[in-house]
């Protein structure tokens, strides 16, 4: 299987790039050691030529620091290379169709939405959970909302994007490793905030005072000794007491914006990522136009505010808060480069964190298009009906998957009849996820897949409500309702399972056929699948309406599903033989 190959591939590159990347750290470690132990020995040598012993001493510090930092980065390449190793496991996983790894995303399941709780969208082993390869919550949310929004506008705009990122595997990798760096904690919607709702703290003309200050420090220092130790003390104090005037302001500033640290290098490296990428799709490079700036790369301005609050935070080291503010207004010179970079990018900052959950979220849908063998539909946006050869649904394992050929003309309904366990179920799912998946530019899992684009919308499963003191049978009419209003609005496929539970035979079986008869005079499309062969007898006298099955044998003495969607209607039911069979009766 190609798919396998890659991965096979990817994970050893990895591994070798990560044995390499130890190699090197361990180096470092051994070379910190021996700059200490020599600083240190130099140092106790010297110890009696006081000016050679503090070069030694400032020298080894230089080298040790330089060192220090180099293995900094060493280990954010370790950590890359480790994720990039478990990207490549996982996937090896979803290829057995396990997808136990990845977010669920149960947060966003809704019992009141068109159609994402009756398909089981969300939750575990879903169609969300199947997809997801999201490394930001931002992103996961976008992913979600792509799937939920009902949107059949710009397939082949879609369908594009995720063409071109299933054929870009290794940068589809490098994009979730790096994003992998970003701290799960960090949230782009908090830092915006934080932004947006500053309020400036220094005048722009103090832009004079923080250059002449340090300035006239350095002269002062370099007269050190030919001028009165006072002088350079008053100096130092003032320049202590003019930080002091806006150290509240600071403090609440630096507060708010230290937690963001952490992460923003590591988005400014995603956003480089998307600036080096020549896109050929037109929603790829779109969203690339997102993080085009007049001033400077978006990239190199993200860092830039990765510094600005890095060095901010310095100001709790001894040395900086002490004598660099007394010295060169440190806290000062941070607060206005920060609010320099704040009226030059603000406007900006929104649409360069959009760029990267945009990515974010169809890296999944790339990787479900490169994972699988599946086609990408034909859009016929006039022929109003969907045809299909061999439609299996995705979450069930190829070895297991039974296909059927699937036609339907927009305006026919469709009555689906068959035994207990023959399949209505399942494959009323798999129609509705085809349909989500081509709406959303996705492959569907099919020979092949000529398709009109319409909305979905859905009943399958209802439940009764306690808190808000509702019957299993009222929450059923609610549902019901609410597709009939959505009906007279635009036109939805609909899919119905076993409509009518919660009341008994005689009520079920005339509700089902007025609800039904609705659907109808609408002139709607769609399925339901029922045991009430009673329901069938509707097409008789309506053409729109057309019989299907899924029959059931008993074999030998043992029940036979083929799971093959037929013409006509269902004459083996298999209640009776079932519990005989478990013992029940």
């Amino acid at each position: 299987m190609k798919a396998k190959e890659t991965y096979k591939e990817l994970k050893k590159d990895a591994q070798s790039n990560l044995a390499v990347t130890n190699k090197k750290i361990r180096s470092i470690v051994f070379l910190r050691l021996i700059t200490f132990l020599f600083t240190s020995l130099f140092i106790y040598l010297f110890i009696e030529v006081s000016l050679l012993a503090i070069f030694i001493g400032l020298f080894g510090s230089f080298i040790f620091i330089v060192l220090v930092k180099k293995n900094g980065t060493l280990n954010r390449k370790k950590k890359y290379y480790n994720e990039l190793i478990s990207i490549n496991n996982k996937e090896f996983m979803a290829l057995s169709f396990n997808y136990s790894f990845f977010d669920n995303g149960n947060e966003f399941k809704d019992s009141n939405h068109f159609f994402s709780n009756d398909i089981d969208l969300f939750g575990d082993n879903s169609f969300f959970q199947c997809l997801n390869r999201t490394q930001t919550f931002e992103g996961k949310q976008l992913l979600a909302e792509n799937l939920i929004s009902n949107d059949i506008d710009q397939i082949i705009y879609k369908q594009e994007a995720i063409k071109e990122l299933k054929s870009k595997t290794k940068w589809r990798q490098n994009f979730s490793a790096l994003g992998s760096l970003v701290p799960k904690n960090i949230s782009t919607i908090s830092l915006l905030n934080e932004l947006q709702n500053h309020k400036t703290i220094l005048n722009p003309n103090i832009i004079y005072i923080l250059w002449l200050f340090p300035i006239t420090s350095s002269i002062l220092l370099c007269m050190y000794g030919y001028i009165p130790n006072s002088i350079i003390a008053f100096w130092f104090f003032i320049g202590l007491g003019f930080v002091g005037y806006y150290v509240k302001k600071t403090n609440d500033l630096v507060k708010k914006l230290s937690k963001f640290e952490n992460g923003l290098k590591e988005y400014a490296d995603l956003i480089l990522l998307i600036e080096n990428t020549n896109f050929e799709s037109k929603k790829l490079n779109d969203v690339k136009l997102k993080i085009s700036s007049e001033i400077n790369s978006a990239s190199v301005n993200t860092k830039k505010l990765f510094k600005i609050i890095s060095q901010l935070n310095n100001r709790h080291n001894l040395i900086i808060g002490f004598l660099g503010n007394g010295f060169a207004l440190w806290d000062l010179q941070y607060v206005y480069q920060f609010e320099k970079w704040l009226k030059n990018n603000l406007n900006n900052t929104v649409k360069w964190f959009e760029a990267v959950h945009e990515i974010d979220s169809l890296i999944g849908m790339g990787t479900y298009a490169f994972n699988h063998d599946y086609i990408f539909p034909v859009i016929e946006e006039k022929s109003n009906q969907i045809q299909s050869e061999c439609l299996a649904h995705p979450l069930i394992h190829s070895d297991k998957s039974i296909s059927n050929n699937y036609d339907i003309k927009f305006g026919d309904f469709q009555i689906i009849t068959g035994a207990n366990m023959a399949g209505k179920s399942t494959f009323l799912r798999t129609i509705s996820i085809a349909i989500l998946s081509a709406n959303c530019g996705l492959p569907v899992c099919a020979k092949s897949f000529n398709y009109s684009p319409i909305k979905l919308i859905t009943s399958m499963r209802s439940s009764d409500s306690l808190s808000n003191e509702e019957s299993y049978f009222f929450s059923e009419l609610k549902r019901l309702r609410f597709i009939i209003d959505e009906l007279k609005n635009q036109p939805y496929f609909i899919v119905l399972d076993e409509i009518l539970k919660g009341t008994n035979s005689k009520d079920k079986e005339e509700g089902s056929k007025k609800f039904v008869g609705k659907l109808i005079d609408l002139k709607s499309t769609g399925v339901i699948a029922t045991h009430d062969l009673s329901l069938c007898k509707m097409a008789e006298q309506n053409e729109q309406v057309i019989n299907m099955f899924f029959d059931a044998e008993i074999v030998d003495g043992e029940l036979f599903f083929d799971y093959q969607f037929k013409e006509g209607v269902c004459q083996n039911m298999n209640a009776s033989y079932l519990l005989e069979k478990m013992g029940i009766t």
